[in-house]
């Protein structure tokens, strides 16, 4: 994916009044399209937190919490999928890509922009087809239901003006960039204006599975892919229309409990930044560093502990590679292992409960979560300890970092008695969810908060400004 204009050339940008304006532009909407998503992200929060308060504070309910944070939800979804374009944070794989001659990159960049721009677009008139033609009132809300999809075509726009404005590194990149999109707006058009449907009997599955793999293989985001080879499919049989495809994505996004996702990531990022996360490593420094590979084990044991609050690979994988990494480098461990054992710790989080991969499953096979949560116990802990005896068979055979002396159980329990707040969230998490007292979502509301308030008000590791970036890296 483009890098950002923070890493273009000052020559560049002093020489071409043209891309200086670009470039302004670019920090403009950055700071717009940021602060957008943060209100939408602490509207959600602040929605929930209002519904259970009426529940349990004042013996009420508000029916419409629910499907106003479901419809922030979507707009945030599609907010944040053009926001995504400004710091390459579209998920690509480019292992297969990779592997072309260097005089092939820029041609496979241009195709790579033609598909961005065609699934944009694509995204953008239907979404406004879409809430045009769409009727009705909402059942809790009483609103007219296209305000739920107004967003679509707006996020859209965005995206192609973005797709834009991080290209520009000069002239001859901002004229590849509009004719990307050129070439996008007149593929869509054949496609849509044009009835034809050049596959006609041929299984949907069959061309959705060529063509998301196709682009995937060629370096295509994912969202992209998706999004790509769903509406070939769907417009080489004729299906659908674009404008359902659409409306299947927002409706399958409206579940309430996949609210839970961008809870739990906010109470990672705000864990790691409100030294909850440093905690966390010094209890496990104190329990398993003297242990042979010392802090590769204690790189293992906190992903277990942090995956038992946050839920989040992301957050994890965030904290152990500013903090751990660097440090194992220095003691002797190399950069490969480092990372190794850093990237196999992140899927622990995946297992432990409150996991957001269990959450994705239960939402769409419509399980139990609170047991889907408890069974994950088990084998996380079994997990964890296999992770650990593998890390020390490693630094055994490598000599890497070997076992220094146990720390006093005094040591040990000043490092147990500060990391209690943080601790007695996954603790209140599993017991409320596992006993019916919250749902998934608004467990992963109550991290949020309390994961706020330790970090700014018991230990004060960040001030508002910290906060609000915390609140746009979500």
């Amino acid at each position: 994916m483009p890098a950002s204009d923070d890493a273009l050339p000052a020559s560049r940008l002093d020489d071409d009044p043209l891309i200086r304006g670009l470039a302004r532009g670019l920090n403009g909407l950055d700071h717009l399209v940021n602060a957008f998503c943060a209100a939408l992200l602490l509207a959600i929060t602040l929605t929930v937190t209002a519904g259970i308060i009426w529940r349990y504070g004042l013996n009420a309910s508000f029916p419409w919490t629910e499907e106003l944070a479901s419809w922030i939800f979507g707009w945030l979804i599609f907010a944040g999928a053009a926001a995504g374009h400004r710091h390459g944070r579209h998920i690509a794989v480019t292992a297969l890509s990779d592997l072309l001659p260097a005089r092939w990159r820029p041609t496979q960049v241009f195709v790579v922009d033609c598909i961005i721009a065609y699934a944009t677009i694509m995204l953008m008139l239907a979404g406004f087809e879409l809430s045009r033609v769409i009727g009705g009132i909402s059942a809790a809300l009483l609103w007219p239901n296209w305000i739920k999809y107004f967003l679509i075509p707006t996020s859209g726009a965005i995206g192609l003006v973005y797709i834009v404005l991080v290209r520009a590194t000069d002239r001859r990149a901002v004229i590849r960039a509009v004719l990307a999109i050129l070439v996008g707006a007149v593929a869509y058009a054949m496609t849509t204006l044009v009835d034809v449907h050049p596959f006609a009997g041929v299984s949907p599955s069959l061309i959705m599975m060529v063509a998301f793999l196709g682009t995937l293989g060629l370096g295509v985001p994912v969202a992209f892919s998706l999004l790509f080879s769903v509406f070939i499919a769907t417009w080489s049989v004729d299906l659908l229309p674009p404008a359902a495809v659409v409306q299947n994505m927002v409706v399958g996004s409206s579940k309430f409990i996949l609210l839970a996702i961008p809870f739990f990531l906010t109470a990672g990022y705000l864990m790691n930044s409100g030294g909850i996360t440093s905690r966390i490593i010094a209890l496990a420094d104190a329990l398993v560093g003297h242990m042979r590979g010392g802090l590769a084990q204690v790189n293992i044991f906190h992903s277990a502990l942090v995956g038992g609050i946050s839920g989040s690979s992301g957050a994890d994988t965030a904290s152990t590679t500013k903090v751990l990494v660097p440090e194992m480098i220095k003691r002797g461990y190399s950069p490969a292992f480092s990372c190794a054992c850093t990237a196999s710790g992140a899927i622990l989080p995946n297992i432990i409960p409150p996991s957001i991969a269990m959450l994705v499953y239960a939402s769409i096979a419509d399980a139990s979560v609170a047991r889907l949560f408890v069974g994950g116990v088990v084998p996380g802990i079994l997990l964890t300890a296999l992770m650990m005896v593998a890390v020390h068979l490693i630094a055994s055979q490598r000599d890497y970092e070997k076992g220094r002396q146990r720390a006093t159980l005094a040591f040990m329990l000043r490092a147990f008695i500060d990391s209690i707040p943080s601790l007695s969230l996954a603790i209140a998490i599993l017991a409320t969810m596992r006993f019916g007292i919250v749902t998934a979502t608004e467990a992963a509301v109550v991290a949020v908060i309390w994961a706020f308030v330790l970090g700014k008000f018991l230990y004060r590791e960040f001030d508002w400004r910290q906060f609000y970036r915390d609140m746009v890296d979500s």
